[in-house]
């Protein structure tokens, strides 16, 4: 019995130990496979962080590039706020110009009346309203880009604070420059309007002190012709008489004697030079008359010419605003579907649409306002033209007058239709600049939420990736049931050596 038990304890012993190297090799086999499961998990894990690093580094890249553009526009706004500033500076510095060279001229006028004078003051003071329009237009040009460049230097600051480095430093001090450009030309515009509405009215001024100098030269004109008339009937008369009493003097003078008609040869000659001094004086009232009158007609022909080139340009700044106007109610639309896009699926592209969207929109606006602008000046020359012809007209008459009234009536319609046009333009530029407003609001917004939201999906992300690798999984889950077998095995070999 005791050789009986000690060859079980034996056959036990050999198959415990059997048992034990089959666990050990299952060990070494686990063993293995948690090395290889945790060399996995490693190079899972290094690829969920390096999709996170491109995650983040393409929000990055997102938010470098809205930051770049940003800048752009900023830079692109202030150059253009610059450039107008030059030109407005200019265009005052010839309002000013004109407004002095028009005051000379009716202080010229007032100190001596005549045709030459007053067409001078009449030149100085077109040229002077010229002057004023091209500087009023300069300085509302001035006030569109600079307010553009405010808002693009608002948004470069905004965008700045998205990203860091240089890239914030360069993209915040390009949104600061152009705020500065913006103040800097909203003062220079209000300083060339100032100057532009002086020269606005001293033109007018020179123009109806012209005018009324003319009226002046045409009435002492026709008065003096009445005067020569008077004085060569009085003539005319007094030749009559005298010949009258020359035939009786002759006829009396056989009798009178010599001295007596040396008398009468003597008056008869005084009366021929009265006569002849009559003649002359009523050629050169004619002549006066003939002068004034064709000054009159040469200064209402300008007016004419005025009135139509003032029509003309009237008529094609309001082509001009109704295509910028069709623009801007375009770029409304597409503003307002961009932004709905957007609430529809936020995404890059969708963010992208928006903020072109809103760069399209507010120039669309700077153009329609500018075109808007462009024509309430237009209509305003164009009414003051058409004013000052129907003025002229009335100091002519005939075809003269009846072409020159005229061009003066349709030279004012047309400005009362131009007024009508830059009023429904300039609403639509306002309704495009709302519009782009918002879609550069909601661009930014989206960008701003896209970026958070990528943030918040790294770790989640993670997570699913890792669940989503059934390798993984069933790698875990080997080892898991490998460690268990093992467990077992070893609890039965130890089992066994006990009995």
């Amino acid at each position: 019995q005791a050789r009986e038990a000690a060859e079980t304890a034996t056959q036990s012993a050999e198959e415990a130990a059997h048992r034990a190297e089959e666990a050990a090799l299952k060990a070494d086999e686990t063993a293995r496979a948690a090395k290889y499961a945790a060399e996995e998990a490693t190079a899972k894990a290094e690829e969920l962080a390096q999709t996170a690093r491109e995650a983040s580094l393409s929000a990055q890249r997102v938010a470098e590039e809205a930051a770049l553009r940003a800048e752009q526009a900023a830079i692109a706004a202030r150059e253009g706020v610059e450039e107008a500033i030059e030109v407005a500076r200019a265009a005052g510095v010839k309002a000013e110009e004109g407004m002095q060279a028009a005051q000379a001229a009716v202080a010229g006028l007032a100190a001596e009346l005549s045709a030459e004078s007053a067409e001078k003051a009449e030149g100085a003071g077109r040229e002077a309203k010229r002057a004023a329009a091209a500087a009023f237009s300069a300085a509302e040009g001035l006030v569109r880009k600079a307010e553009l460049a405010s808002i693009a230097g608002d948004e470069a600051i905004e965008a700045a604070t998205k990203v860091s480095g240089a890239v914030a430093q360069s993209v915040d001090e390009a949104g600061r420059e152009a705020r500065e450009a913006a103040a800097t030309g909203l003062g220079v515009a209000t300083d060339t309007q100032q100057k532009a509405g002086r020269a606005d009215v001293a033109g007018d001024e020179a123009i109806g002190a012209a005018i009324r100098g003319l009226h002046q030269l045409v009435a002492r004109a026709e008065e003096a012709a009445r005067a020569a008339q008077g004085a060569a009937a009085a003539a005319t008369e007094a030749s009559g008489a005298l010949e009258a009493a020359t035939r009786a003097a002759e006829a009396s003078a056989k009798t009178l004697g010599e001295e007596t008609s040396a008398r009468v040869e003597e008056a008869r000659r005084a009366a021929e030079e009265a006569t002849a001094k009559a003649e002359e004086l009523t050629q050169a009232a004619r002549e006066a008359v003939a002068a004034a009158q064709k000054v009159a007609e040469e200064a209402a022909l300008r007016t004419e010419r005025a009135a139509i080139v003032a029509r003309e340009g009237v008529e094609a700044a309001m082509e001009k605003a109704h295509a910028t106007g069709m623009r801007a109610e375009a770029s409304v639309q597409a503003a307002q579907a961009a932004v709905a896009g957007l609430e529809a699926g936020l995404s890059a592209e969708t963010a992208e649409k928006a903020g072109a969207a809103a760069r399209e929109a507010r120039s669309a606006a700077a153009a329609a306002f500018d075109a808007a602008d462009t024509l309430v000046r237009r209509a305003e020359l164009a009414s003051i033209a058409g004013g000052e012809a129907i003025e002229a007209a009335a100091s002519v008459s005939g075809a003269t007058a009846e072409r020159v009234g005229g061009a003066g009536r349709e030279a004012r319609e047309a400005a009362a239709t131009g007024l009508e046009v830059a009023g429904e333009t300039h609403g639509k530029a306002a309704m495009a600049e709302d519009a782009g407003i918002a879609a550069g609001e909601a661009a930014s917004a989206a960008s701003a939420k896209a970026a958070k939201k990528a943030e918040e999906a790294l770790i989640p992300l993670i997570v699913r990736r890792v669940i989503s690798s059934w390798e993984l999984l069933l790698i875990i889950i080997v080892v898991f049931l490998s460690a268990v077998v093992t467990a077992v095995a070893v609890s039965g070999g130890l089992v066994g050596l006990g009995t």
